[in-house]
């Protein structure tokens, strides 16, 4: 992260889709994951944003978003292509 290399390992769009599958099934079994609820509300944000192809590291990000001006890392950011 402290790199700010955001391609992907795994993009950000299949954390999205495997996310909102465990918090399907666990709806099924009436069972409550507030945490996962919580992470996939942030990679929901970073998905609308546009990043679907950044990796689980575009975290990153939303964390400097909720601490504007503070930006780890003094290179550029490298995004996926």
């Amino acid at each position: 992260m402290i790199s700010r290399d955001f391609r992907p390992g795994a993009p950000i769009r299949n954390f999205v889709k495997d996310l909102n599958t465990v918090l399907e099934t666990a709806g099924d079994l009436k069972v409550r994951l507030p945490i996962v609820e919580a992470v996939r509300d942030v990679f929901q944000e970073l998905y609308d944003k546009g990043l679907t192809q950044h990796d689980h590291s575009a975290f990153l990000l939303h964390l400097e978003d909720m601490n504007t001006p503070v930006r780890l890392g003094a290179g550029a950011n490298i995004t996926p292509e």
